[in-house]
């Protein structure tokens, strides 16, 4: 082979690589204009998928403005319930405590009226005692009175009266010696007779209401 024919060969090599070179050109211009159109597509379609979602997203706050929102009206059932169930147990509550004091109230009043019948008896028994003490002391006076001699008593009235009138004659008579005394009976009373039927009047009236 002459250098003739290696000129040729080299030629065509370049003219291969060339092609080549083309084609690979070709090639990649066809793949960058895909993908520039893969890219406009796909933000044409997020564009797209935005507005859609702002579109619903639009829609839904205005179902719940109106109140026709499913989820919005489910949720307010839930809430519902829960109120429902918080007020049952508020009432229920409410119930126990009214039934709680009550049952205080009335123990307190049985409490208070116990008290009341108590005191009222011990009273009663007090008032009673010290009555029938007044009334025995009476009567222990009134025989006591009934021992003493009524004629005894006028017997010493009729002396003191004759003495009387010796001194009416002897005017220094006093002078000679000590007047003597009339020997009378001497009672005092404890109570007074107001007194005795006060609290006789109040012990019948005690016994009636007892």
């Amino acid at each position: 082979m002459n250098k003739t024919d290696d000129s040729i060969e080299d030629v065509e090599m370049d003219d291969c690589d060339k092609e080549d070179h083309i084609l690979q050109n070709k090639q990649r211009a066809e793949c960058l204009g895909q993908m520039e159109k893969i890219v406009e597509e796909f933000g044409e379609l997020k564009e797209r998928f935005f507005e859609q979602k702002l579109d619903l997203m639009k829609l839904e706050m205005a179902e719940i403005k109106s109140g026709t929102n499913d989820r919005f009206l489910r949720k307010c059932k839930q809430l519902e319930e829960f109120k429902d169930e918080k007020l049952w147990a508020t009432e229920m509550w409410r119930q126990y405590q009214i039934e709680n004091v009550n049952s205080v109230c009335e123990y307190d009043k049985k409490v208070a009226e116990d008290e009341y019948q108590t005191a009222k008896r011990v009273l009663f028994d007090q008032m009673v005692v010290a009555m029938e003490e007044k009334v025995r002391r009476l009567e222990d006076e009134r025989t006591n009175m009934a021992l003493v001699d009524p004629t005894e008593s006028r017997s010493s009235t009729r002396k003191l009266r004759s003495r009387n009138s010796q001194k009416t004659d002897i005017p220094n008579a006093s002078s000679a010696g000590h007047r003597r005394k009339a020997n009378l009976p001497s009672i005092e009373y404890e109570l007074k007779e107001s007194e005795i039927m006060d609290d006789l009047h109040q012990i019948q009236l005690k016994r009636s209401g007892r």
